[in-house]
């Protein structure tokens, strides 16, 4: 049966032709077509043994394997392990080296030893060469024996191999065989002469040629190729040299080339046969060529027509052409007959013209000499005028640009001019930023010294009084002193306050709030505070109200409060006798003016400017002689003005002040205010007890309170407050120490402080509602600070109350009524 798969190669055995395809090994003999060796690879290249002729080496897709001839019958004798890639060449050496050329794995090397036989009879030095022993590439080796040398013929031109080094490197017998870039060559095969025909791949055109290399008796090889031109770029595949025939095989058929009967004719040249003006008025028809055409200056488009005399029906002759005086480069070779040229310019030219034909053989056309006259305008004396006017046009340029420069000097002294007004006009700006700065800076360190004294002189008091207690044996002595150093407490609370209340307006964190509330009501609670300071300094006080004015107002009670309460403070501390008036009238029924006014040391204009900035007073003699922060004016401009008015001031030095301004308050909805928000919380004084001697005594079995603080003072305190107020209180210090409390106790009430180390406030409370036992007892948050957010924070985590400290008795005892039933 015929070959169904694809053959590879074929080698000759003892009268029998071996054949490698891709169902294996084939053997014809005697017209009988045999499969003597399958394989599930294909088997690729076949090459009977030197050394031993009845083995026949077998390569394979994936590897290489050995067979033997014995008695006539063929014995498979395996493949040899260590040999992997698809093979396309087998060199056997005399030393018992056997080299294998792969399409991919690069070259090995095997030592075959006398006593192998075969296949995986013995182990065998195996060595790979790679890239890194000098190949160009891994792909496509293949090895070659040429005069009992070897070679490799790769990518990269043909390689020989130095034992001592272990590296390929180019062959110099080859390596001036190309004068460019190395090609890839392929199937390199020696004939009777000592010529090698190769194939050719030029890496760099893509081209693909066929060639010999010819011994020139020096060791090196000269390469030819004009015989086989008819050949180029016809994908061949193989060749089999049976000198003096040289077999072609590839994809477009079988090529023989004789090379005994190949003759190379000189070529003949090229002939120029027409030139054309504008491609119809004939200035050359052939024949012998003139000396010199002379042309018009209109006529600069011609055509030349030309062909080769050489007839070669495989590959006609190339032609190349160059204008010499139009451009000095070649044109490239082509297999056009003709050539325009438009619009050249005027001037002498030589059009030159040459052909190549197949053998690579250059001839040359003798040349053709014209020139084409200069027009009318680029005559001598046109030449004269142009030169005349071009001196005139640069004269008048001249003149414009002096002219433009002297005007842009101008242009530019203004802007310097100008600039250098605004730049002191910048400077003084400046110069005025720094004066406020530095104004500022002595402002805030005279603040930093009042606040000191500010903050010292209660704090002297509250540590002078409290000595002083310490030390007395009287009861009612130590009355009195308590009853100072709680004054002086409430004077560094104000203080404090003051700061914190500028710190939020500064900072656009206060927040009004929108609730009814009774005006009179509100005015008199203010009033009460002042009654006794009134009193004290003999001053007559009078506040104007009209009763049409309605009552009940909406908007913020305790900001009003603030500023009214601030407000009438000044006049009262800078007043030494006379009246202080607070007068409200209508300017609407929604709009209301305010007016504080007094009889006291009055301010001049020069520092009215400055009341209202932070940290300013009238002057600094004003801060040591009636004390205060500086910050009070600015307090209530800012709240005025979140209020959406502004606070005015009339006053004249030695006569008094008088502070205003409106603001609107919508009337309430309601008649009457179940519970006002603004009512004063009621003070505990010593006098407290005498005033509620009709209190309930303390149940037999007073209740218990939970106390959890880290702070020491705040435990006592808080524990003696509660004491007072007939609870028992139980102390704790930290978060997971009430924790453990209450894991055996169930407190009427939790006093919880915020802020602890460990488990603070927030953390012990949610330990507390997860318990089911605690979930529904009220806990109450203790902190010293006031912030919205905080207090926020607070409500949202579940705590039924919050007291801020210092913590009143009155408020303590308020607070504990309403959550206990």
């Amino acid at each position: 049966a015929p070959l169904q798969k694809q053959t590879w190669g074929f080698a000759e055995f003892q009268q029998r032709l071996l054949i490698a395809n891709n169902d294996g090994v084939f053997q014809l003999a005697d017209e009988q077509l045999t499969l003597i060796r399958p394989s599930v690879q294909a088997s690729k290249v076949l090459q009977v043994s030197t050394r031993d002729p009845h083995r026949v080496y077998v390569g394979l897709q994936d590897g290489l394997a050995t067979m033997r001839f014995v008695n006539g019958k063929w014995q498979d004798e395996g493949r040899v392990p260590g040999v992997e890639g698809n093979l396309n060449s087998i060199v056997e050496m005399e030393n018992g080296q056997l080299w294998l050329g792969t399409l991919a794995h690069g070259v090995y090397r095997l030592h075959l030893p006398a006593s192998w036989q075969g296949g995986a009879s013995l182990p065998l030095a195996i060595t790979r060469f790679t890239k890194d022993h000098g190949l160009p590439s891994l792909n496509r080796n293949s090895v070659h024996l040429f005069d009992h040398q070897l070679f490799i013929a790769s990518v990269s031109g043909i390689l020989s191999y130095t034992p001592g080094l272990q590296q390929f490197e180019l062959a110099k017998p080859f390596s001036a065989l190309f004068s460019q870039e190395q090609p890839w060559v392929r199937h390199p095969i020696a004939d009777t002469q000592g010529r090698i025909w190769m194939l050719l791949w030029d890496n760099i055109s893509g081209t693909r040629s066929a060639g010999v290399a010819i011994p020139d008796g020096n060791g090196s090889y000269q390469w030819h190729d004009n015989a086989l031109q008819p050949l180029s770029d016809i994908p061949l595949d193989t060749m089999l040299v049976e000198w003096p025939l040289i077999w072609f095989g590839g994809a477009e058929g079988v090529f023989r080339f004789a090379d005994d009967q190949y003759q190379q004719h000189q070529p003949k040249p090229p002939l120029l046969r027409k030139v054309l003006v504008d491609q119809h008025q004939l200035i050359y028809n052939g024949g012998k060529l003139p000396e010199l055409i002379a042309l018009n200056s209109d006529q600069r488009n011609l055509r030349f027509q030309f062909s080769s005399p050489n007839y070669n029906p495989l590959q006609p002759d190339q032609l190349q052409v160059r204008l010499v005086g139009h451009d000095d480069q070649w044109s490239s070779w082509r297999q056009e007959h003709y050539r325009e040229y438009t619009n050249l310019k005027s001037g002498y030219y030589q059009f030159q013209l040459r052909a190549r034909n197949v053998s690579g053989q250059i001839s040359t056309a003798d040349s053709m000499h014209f020139q084409i006259a200069s027009p009318w305008y680029w005559h001598w004396g046109m030449l004269l005028v142009y030169l005349l006017l071009i001196v005139s046009l640069l004269y008048l340029l001249h003149r414009w640009r002096m002219h433009s420069a002297i005007v842009e000097q101008q242009r530019l002294s203004q802007q310097v001019a100008l600039r250098t007004e605004h730049l002191e006009q910048t400077m003084q700006q400046l110069q005025h930023a720094r004066e406020t700065a530095e104004s500022a800076t002595m402002a805030k360190t005279q603040f930093l010294a009042n606040m000191s004294h500010e903050l010292r002189t209660p704090l002297n008091a509250v540590l002078g009084f409290a000595e002083l207690a310490e030390a007395t044996a009287a009861v009612e002595h130590k009355q009195q002193y308590l009853v100072r150093i709680r004054a002086a407490g409430k004077i560094l609370l104000s203080i404090i306050n003051d700061i914190l209340d500028f710190s939020k307006i500064e900072a656009g964190k206060l927040v009004l709030e929108q609730t009814e509330f009774s005006l009179r009501a509100t005015l008199g609670q203010v009033e009460d505070l002042f009654s006794n300071q009134i009193a004290a300094k003999g001053l007559r006080y009078q506040r104007l109200l009209a009763d049409d004015i309605a009552d009940w107002r909406s908007g913020d009670p305790l900001r009003l409060s603030q500023v009214l309460m601030n407000l009438l403070s000044n006049a009262i501390k800078f007043t030494e006798k006379g009246d202080i008036k607070l007068q409200i009238s209508a300017q609407s029924a929604e709009q209301l003016l305010f007016s504080i006014s007094d009889t006291g040391i009055g301010i001049d204009g020069a520092t009215q400017a400055q009341l209202f900035q932070p940290f300013q007073q009238a002057d600094n003699s004003v801060s040591r002689k009636y004390g205060g922060t500086g910050l009070g004016l600015t307090i209530c401009q800012r709240l005025v003005s979140l209020m959406g008015s502004e606070l005015q001031l009339t006053s004249q030095p030695g006569v008094g002040s008088t502070f205003s301004f409106s603001l609107l308050l919508p009337v309430a909805k309601r008649q009457q205010l179940a519970g006002s928000a603004a009512s004063p919380e009621p003070e505990f004084s010593p006098g407290l007890q005498n005033k509620q001697q009709s209190e309930p005594q303390p149940e037999p079995q007073p209740r218990q309170i939970l106390v959890v603080d880290d702070n020491y003072f705040n435990q006592n305190l808080l524990k003696l407050m509660l004491e007072k107020l007939g609870y028992l209180a139980h102390v704790q210090s930290s978060g997971q120490q009430a924790l453990d409390w209450l894991e055996q106790h169930r407190p009427a009430v939790i006093l919880l402080d915020i802020e602890m180390p460990g488990l603070n406030g927030f953390a012990t409370l949610k330990a507390i509602r997860q318990q089911a036992a605690l979930n529904k007892v009220p806990v109450i948050a203790l902190t010293a600070h006031n912030s919205a957010e905080l207090l926020s924070q607070i409500e949202q985590s579940g705590f039924n109350t919050t007291l801020i400290k210092p913590i009143e008795l009155a408020a303590l005892a308020a607070t504990l009524q309403q959550l206990l039933p």
